[in-house]
């Protein structure tokens, strides 16, 4: 994909160990995509918009920061859906407020509006994160909703959210159990 840069080595977090190898298929657990700037997210967030790219591996090589010149948070685009493995190795994106043209769709939002399947995520900072209560029904620091089998590895989410209906919102430090709409930290809700 376009804007999606292989590198070569070894990348090493805490707990995850990457290592790429150019002559494996690419996107596959050997030879990962590797998002290295702001733009490599955007094009990451078109490239799996597509069913086939959904399932593949992808690593955070950089930290992103969407401050704005005013203080204020930058608009991050967030990812549809998405079935795969996100290595973030430690890195952070910071200063956001997420955004997503499939949101109602989904009734989801998160960094992650929707996974399926089985879907892993490792080694992520979300840092002051400002996400609108009112948006869609399930709201998550990093996965608005799931309908598989998902895993965290050490990811973090330093945000603070506000459900603007809380009478019928469940809020939940790290998830809720679907069908009830619910803001999670980490992941809105789960059936």
């Amino acid at each position: 994909a376009s804007g999606l840069n292989l590198g070569s080595g070894t990348a090493y977090t805490d707990i995850v160990s990457v290592t790429v190898n150019a002559s494996a298929a690419k996107g596959s657990d050997e030879n990962p995509y590797v998002i290295n700037s702001k733009t490599d997210w955007t094009n990451f967030v078109t490239y799996t918009a597509t069913a086939a790219n959904q399932t593949k591996t992808y690593v955070l090589n950089a930290d992103l920061d969407y401050a704005q010149p005013d203080g204020s948070n930058g608009v991050i685009e967030s990812v549809s859906t998405f079935s795969g493995k996100f290595y973030g190795n430690g890195h952070k994106i910071s200063n956001v407020s997420y955004r997503s043209s499939n949101a109602l769709k989904n009734h989801a939002l998160g960094l992650f509006c929707h996974t399926t399947g089985t879907t892993y995520f490792s080694d992520l900072i979300i840092e002051n994160l400002l996400v609108p209560g009112s948006a869609v029904g399930h709201v998550g620091g990093i996965v608005g909703h799931s309908d598989g089998k998902i895993t965290f590895t050490d990811v973090t989410v330093a945000s603070t959210m506000t459900a603007t209906n809380p009478a019928t919102a469940n809020t939940s430090g790290v998830c809720n159990k679907s069908p009830y709409i619910g803001y999670g930290g980490i992941m809105g809700s789960v059936n």
